[in-house]
């Protein structure tokens, strides 16, 4: 078993009561006491947990898509993993964050009507990221140019568990109350979801109920000629509460209760309790049920608690007992225990089932004779089958209809003529000149028949979106026999008044994929395996950063500009922290807009400018009596502000921070610094992050000099970004920290912000200010080699390319565990946009070393609630 990490000093989880299972975690290592005899079914997968996974994540390899699970920055086959949610604390605050509550809201009503309680991965879970920070996403080179509508889709096609699983983000902002839901187990309509390349997500993922689950992905596309291109299908196990899997691969449970005595049990001595649980040591205690097997004093072995017949923990017995303290949720359950006996002179034993639900009055049961068989795995909430044949519409037809609503909203709802069309839109209201939405129309549901009729509404304020253009695309999903059908209303629309357009989908191609369930050996990559190697690989080494590809297309390249700095106003870059072939600290870029190439880039922060067009201009919402009720720190209503969200979305930049190019067993912390080196007259800058719950964190606020993060090393995190003034920022950016027990500093880089349209046509023609025009705001910080002296700020060759000293290109230095490191055949840009030097990627980064992202919450949360992207039953925004 590779176990995926904890954070040093900080708590993941603690077990109360006779929890007899207990593993701690510490930087560098992963200890944990086992059992005389395993029977977990995940005995010897790589366990992903404590920390940000990606998984499923989606690559392209062999002419085919393939799915793996990325932790950490190690890429391994996803059905060789399994993500593990135990029980999580916040290392701050101490407080549980493995239990959802679901609030008093209409906006989860449909939470609240399976149960009141769900097991959570959080969405936010803090520095040590306990228990786990899951997401899904895509692998930035990903050939989308070869798909019609340069997207594809990750489709749930099977789901197997005790209970249901929700993949969804919801925060709330003073009134307002915002959700969006990403792939449901139980809701037809979400079943699949779209991707492009680069996607990214940071969610919540909450179960119904504890125990093993099985959710079966595959992904498909449509090429550009029609043909519908579909992976095989994978299987990605979650172990949700109950016990870490084991370290070596085990007898399954079935060949262990064969080989033991079936002679009967002892009368009396065996039983089974299940009671609300005793003690009360941490946060959330009150809310877990202690599972008690009893066995005859001096027998050894294990029990197996199972829930609904599905695997939930393994305990070894002491003292004749095995406990285990879980949180079951309001839903009604079947716990059964099974006891392998350690030696063939004590009799094998199965429960009587307990019918439990927490808060229930304790209750005991046992047997005289134990089962002559273990029990099936049966849900008592099966998830609907999900149909994976193409299907081609009889009725190609759509109207889309804009009506008013109570004199200050109106809707856009697109229906299709056959109700069994799966499609989304991408596009929506347009300002004059403007390449992204400002009113987006992207449905966080499927459209699709499952309610009778395909439909979809999406309601905005009409004075948000009033005198625009309306331009959208129609994305069918690859099994529909439909292509992309791209629809423009050029006229300005007048959102108060009706408007009705009907159109018709373009035809596509029939034809279906040869066998994407065969073996996948032939299409999986260039080992065998599906989807790599046993250990993890890295993901740089094959789709990872490529120097000197050839552009792509973006919404920039139409147009000429007089300045080099690249424009990026689209897609996920990060802020690199880096180790350096000299033993520097360094910082750089990570572009994986493909705004510029078709594949991830590494670059110099000054040869490109961030852009926030026109599009990311919000207003502070306000309370039904018309106060501000938003973060006291952004403009007061009406005045307007530009905003980066937390999550990435469509037509905008999503800027983040890393240090995963950071070995985090030689810098303990670093801090990212973002000073201003010209801003415009009165105007602020601000990063932030949102919770699920409204709370609100400054990390950053010029108006108070807060212009610095610290954070551990082997971190990547985003949060939203506000600008209150258009113009152009000009901002130093630079990392520091302590490397190898020594200070060091990166020296400054000057990263351009055009915030505002007027802004970007500046630039364009050369009119916006360079950075080598403007002095910086202090003193330069001298960059300090780890463990050396401090030398001059980095200095560009007269190429405009980093100098390197001879780094070594493309090597992947190899950790204990035979898992690559993360790090990349870097390539950054000189201030043209073309490749910087090759450096060494940074320090083995050890399975046992710490790995998170910081706080997130998904982009259309953030948009609504700070962005005023307001609905019918929201305040109104101005």
């Amino acid at each position: 078993m590779h176990t995926v990490p904890a954070i040093s000093r900080q708590r993941f989880f603690r077990y109360a009561g006779a929890t007899l299972v207990t593993a701690i975690m510490t930087i560098g290592a992963a200890l944990s006491t086992t059992p005389p005899t395993h029977a977990a079914p995940d005995d010897g997968k790589t366990v992903a947990t404590l920390g940000h996974i990606d998984a499923p994540k989606t690559y392209w390899e062999g002419g085919t898509f393939v799915l793996k699970n990325e932790a950490h920055g190690k890429v391994y086959p996803l059905e060789q993993t399994v993500n593990w949610v135990g029980k999580g604390y916040n290392d701050t605050t101490q407080a549980q964050q493995f239990i959802y509550h679901v609030p008093d809201d209409p906006e989860v009503r449909f939470l609240r009507d399976t149960s009141a309680t769900w097991y959570m991965a959080p969405q936010l879970p803090g520095w040590n990221q306990a228990p786990i920070w899951a997401g899904f996403g895509a692998d930035a080179d990903i050939p989308i140019e070869q798909f019609a509508g340069r997207t594809f889709t990750l489709d749930l096609v099977d789901f197997d568990g005790p209970g249901r699983m929700e993949l969804m983000n919801y925060t709330t902002l003073g009134p307002l109350k915002i959700l969006t839901r990403l792939i449901s187990s139980h809701n037809p309509d979400l079943r699949s979801t779209w991707l492009t390349a680069g996607s990214h997500t940071h969610n919540m993922t909450l179960f119904s109920k504890p125990g093993r689950y099985t959710a079966t992905y595959r992904v498909t596309a449509r090429s550009a000629d029609g043909t519908l291109i579909a992976s095989r299908k994978y299987p990605h196990v979650w172990q949700v509460g109950g016990s870490q899997p084991g370290s070596t691969p085990s007898a399954s449970l079935s060949d262990q209760f064969a080989a033991a005595s079936d002679a009967p049990p002892q009368a009396g001595a065996y039983s089974l309790t299940v009671r609300p649980h005793h003690g009360r040591d941490n946060d959330g205690d009150d809310q877990l049920t202690d599972l008690v097997a009893s066995v005859p004093e001096g027998t050894s072995g294990t029990v197996t608690f199972l829930i609904d017949g599905y695997f939930l923990a393994e305990v070894p017995v002491k003292d004749g007992r095995a406990t285990w303290p879980e949180m079951l949720g309001n839903t009604t359950s079947s716990l059964q225990a099974v006891f392998i006996p350690a030696d063939g002179t004590h009799a094998r034993w199965v429960s009587p089932e307990v019918s439990y639900s927490t808060g229930d009055a304790a209750a005991t049961v046992s047997s005289p004779a134990s089962a002559q068989g273990l029990p099936q795995p049966a849900s008592h909430d099966p998830a609907p089958a999900f149909s994976t044949d193409a299907y081609t519409p009889t009725d190609l037809g759509f109207a889309l209809t804009l009506t008013p609503e109570d004199g200050e909203t109106f809707s856009t709802t697109i229906r299709f003529n056959d109700p069994k069309i799966r499609a989304t839109l991408r596009g929506g209201y347009y300002e004059a000149g403007a390449n992204n939405p400002t009113c987006g129309l992207e449905p966080s549901e499927m459209v699709s028949g499952s309610k009778g009729a395909a439909t979809a509404s999406i309601t905005y304020m009409q004075s948000d979106c009033d005198g625009m253009s309306l331009k959208f695309t129609v994305l069918p999903h690859a099994l529909i026999g439909a292509l992309p059908t791209e629809v423009t209303i050029p006229t300005p629309v007048n959102t108060a008044q009706p408007l009705t357009y009907s159109g018709t989908l373009r035809a596509a191609s029939p034809a279906a994929p040869a066998d994407p369930d065969s073996d996948p050996s032939d299409a999986a990559g260039t080992d065998g395996k599906p989807g790599g190697s046993e250990t993890g690989t890295d993901p740089g080494s094959n789709p990872g950063a490529k120097p000197g590809t050839a552009p792509g297309t973006d919404s920039d390249s139409p147009h000429t500009q007089a300045d080099p700095r690249l424009i990026l106003n689209d897609g996920h870059v990060d802020i690199q922290a880096r180790l350096e072939a000299n033993g520097r600290l360094g910082i750089a870029l990570k572009d994986d807009t493909r705004q510029h190439a078709h594949s991830s880039q590494v670059r110099e922060l000054s040869s490109v400018a961030f852009a926030l067009d026109d599009n990311t201009r919000r207003s502070t919402p306000r309370t039904p009596s018309g106060a501000a009720n938003g973060p006291n720190f952004l403009p007061t209503p009406p005045a307007k502000y530009y905003l980066l969200d937390q999550e990435q979305r469509q037509g905008a930049l999503w800027p983040g921070w890393s240090t995963t190019e950071v070995d985090a067993e030689r810098a303990e912390s670093l801090t990212l610094h973002l000073e201003p080196r010209s801003i415009p007259k009165g105007a602020s800058y601000h990063v932030f992050t949102l919770g699920t719950f409204g709370e609100t964190t400054e990390l950053i606020n010029s108006t108070r000099e807060m212009t610095s993060i610290t954070m551990p090393a082997n971190i990547h995190a985003h949060a939203a970004w506000a600008f209150t003034q258009p113009g152009v920022y000009l901002l130093d950016a630079s990392y520091s920290g302590t490397i190898d027990g020594a200070p060091a500093s990166s020296g400054k880089q000057c990263l351009t912000v055009l915030v505002g349209h007027q802004a970007i046509l500046d630039h364009r023609s050369g009119k916006t200010p360079s950075c080598a025009d403007t002095p910086t705001a202090g003193t330069p910080t001298p960059d300090t080699p780890a463990g050396g002296a401090p030398s001059s700020e980095s200095q560009p060759t007269d190429s405009g390319k980093t100098k390197t000293d001879g780094a070594d290109a493309g090597t992947t230095p190899q950790d204990a565990a035979g898992a690559q490191s993360t790090g990349e055949q870097h390539a950054s840009a000189s201030a043209s946009g073309a490749p910087l030097a090759s450096v060494t990627p940074l320090g083995t980064q050890r399975l046992a070393s710490s790995g998170a992202h910081g706080g997130m919450v998904t982009g259309a949360l953030i948009l609504a609630a700070l962005g005023c992207a307001c609905v019918a039953r929201h305040p109104r925004c101005s």
